[in-house]
């Protein structure tokens, strides 16, 4: 039941961190196969996406492109140690 528990939440916080992004790149002006595809190219360390960022991620102005290190870094380094980075719980000695 723990490791269940473990996996979907795990689950809901990659799909969450995902429409997030999505739906910032969206509002940064991106149609919605350009924003899921940076997205998911991004969170997922899989390469080149499709749209606007099929040949090189140089079309994204600078805002999206900070944006998309964030995801590559919750992407590379996982989620869990990230948010454990940024608790209160972890810093305190």
């Amino acid at each position: 039941d723990r490791v269940l528990r473990s996996v979907w939440s795990f689950f809901f916080l990659y799909i969450m961190f995902t429409v997030f992004f999505i739906c910032v790149l969206n509002m940064m002006g991106y149609d919605l196969l350009t924003s899921f595809a940076t997205v998911a190219a991004c969170i997922n360390n899989m390469g080149l996406g499709f749209g606007e960022t099929a040949s090189t991620f140089g079309t994204l102005n600078d805002a999206a492109k900070y944006l998309m290190c964030t995801a590559m870094i919750l992407g590379r380094l996982e989620i869990y140690p990230v948010l454990i980075l940024f608790s209160r719980f972890f810093w305190k000695s």
